[in-house]
Parts: structure tokens; C-alpha cells; sequence
């Protein structure tokens, strides 16, 4: 029998975006699948804090967070892998400059949390990020902390995106921008896990275009039928939707577990 480390998602894939609660049948499915003896674990661009106040997280045996560039050892309860390149000081900072400039909603993530200068406290903020001072951003600046971007749609142009060539745009829905240094997605995980478990094969379940890097690095690809068109076409198996069960499905019917 194939032993699997099958890394899932989060947002359209084990909860409904910007949820903390996985639901029952979900987390039930994987403990089975944990007690047939595959790895599980969680790959998302939330950061560390976030992904961890996910209701269910402790069912995981790793949580692969900042779109797959940090490993923590739900068991060990410790970082076992960073990835050693963060986004370069000079190149960023008139990006963040501008996006502060606009006024509108951004945010920026270091090793363990999401920060950003926009009033959530008067506003809201869909990306439950700490608001802090300038200082802070100049001082994570000056010392490369900042590993992430995220940005509404509206303020980024496609000028932009040509300029600032040493970093990844992807779309996210409903209407903002992963902004990532190139090379940095969650295949970079997948890797790490290679190395780890060699007589593993690598699974990746997902929906959406940020998983794209896990979906092209690990052994077998499902993508939700809550994804988009163009996702399901990458990927080797599609599996029901988020609200049809599509988790418990895909390791059922499609892994056999």
C-alpha cells in the first residue's frame, strides 16, 4: 500500500475563506487517514498566528505556512524549515511606500504574523492583521523580515507587475493580490517533504491559483470542484466541492483511504 503526505489547502478547501473552523467531517476523515500511517498537513499563505488559531489544527502533523517558505512541527510545536531568501529591502520598499500612499487596504507578513499601517481598528480588515506603526515597517524592512505581500486588486496595475519583476502577482478571489518573491510558492514545501520521506509519494489538494506550485512539484494533484476551470485542468484528479464533502471524497475515492 502507497504511504501519502497529502498537504491541503486552506482557504476553499478545508474552510471557507477567511474561516477558522474546519468542519468535523473534514477533520475526521484526515485523523483516519493519520491512523492509516500518511502524513498530513496543513499548506497555506496565512501566516503562523493565523494558521494557528484554525479550530482543528492539532489534527495536523505539519502546518506549511507563508505560501510554503515555513514548516512547523504541530507535535514538536517548533519551526523545522524556512526558506533562506525573504524579499530584498531595497527592492520592496517603494512597493510598501506606495501601497501605504494609497490608503487602501495591505498588509505584510514576517516569520509569524500579518502586520500592516491601515486603520483596521476605524475600517475593518478582511486579512486579520496587527496594525503597527511606521517604525515597526521600517525596522522589519531593514532587517529583511518581510516575507509576503497582499494588496487589493484596485491598487495594483499591470505596469506594476512588469516593473517589479523579482516578484510574483497572483490573483486571488475575490479581489486581492498574493505579492511573493519568484520562486517562492508551496512546491517549495513539497520539496522539503521529498527529502524527508522519500518513500512517500507527495499529494497536494487545493482550488485556487496559489497552489499552482504544489500542484506542479508533488506526485498527485487534486484540485476542489469548487475551483475554478483552469485549475481543474492542471491538476490529475478533481474531487467534489468544499461544501459537497470534496476533502473526505478526494481521500476515499481517489486515494483509496
Amino acid at each position: 500500500m502507497d504511504k501519502y503526505i497529502i498537504l491541503f489547502d486552506v482557504d476553499g478547501t478545508l474552510t471557507h475563506r477567511g474561516e477558522q473552523n474546519v468542519a468535523k467531517t473534514i477533520l475526521e476523515s484526515i485523523k483516519m487517514a493519520k491512523q492509516k500511517g500518511h502524513i498530513v498537513a496543513i499548506s497555506t499563505g496565512r501566516s503562523l498566528k493565523n494558521t494557528l488559531a484554525l479550530q482543528g489544527n492539532e489534527v495536523f502533523d505539519y502546518i506549511v505556512c507563508l505560501m510554503g517558505t515555513e514548516v512547523y512541527d504541530v507535535k514538536q510545536q517548533k519551526v523545522v524549515y524556512q526558506y533562506p531568501e525573504h524579499m530584498k529591502n531595497e527592492y520592496i520598499k517603494p512597493l510598501i511606500e506606495y501601497l501605504i500612499s494609497t490608503g487602501k487596504e495591505w498588509t505584510y507578513k514576517d516569520c509569524y504574523e500579518d502586520k500592516t499601517t491601515y486603520n483596521v481598528g476605524k475600517y475593518g480588515g478582511r486579512f486579520n492583521a496587527v496594525q503597527v506603526g511606521s517604525a515597526e515597517v521600517e525596522n522589519d524592512l531593514k532587517n529583511n523580515n518581510i516575507m509576503q505581500l497582499l494588496a487589493v486588486e484596485g491598487v495594483i496595475t499591470s505596469d506594476m507587475i512588469d516593473r517589479y519583476s523579482e516578484l510574483d502577482f497572483i490573483k486571488m478571489p475575490p479581489d486581492y493580490y498574493d505579492i511573493l518573491k519568484k520562486g517562492q510558492n508551496k512546491g517549495v514545501a513539497i520539496k522539503y517533504f521529498k527529502k524527508c520521506y522519500p518513500g512517500y509519494k507527495t499529494v497536494a489538494v487545493g482550488d485556487s491559483f496559489n497552489d499552482i506550485g504544489m500542484f506542479e512539484t508533488c506526485d498527485i494533484s487534486i484540485a476542489m470542484g469548487n475551483s475554478v476551470d483552469a485549475i481543474k485542468k492542471m491538476t490529475h484528479y478533481v474531487t467534489k466541492s468544499l461544501d459537497d464533502d470534496g476533502v473526505p471524497y478526494a481521500l476515499k475515492h481517489i486515494l483509496k483511504i
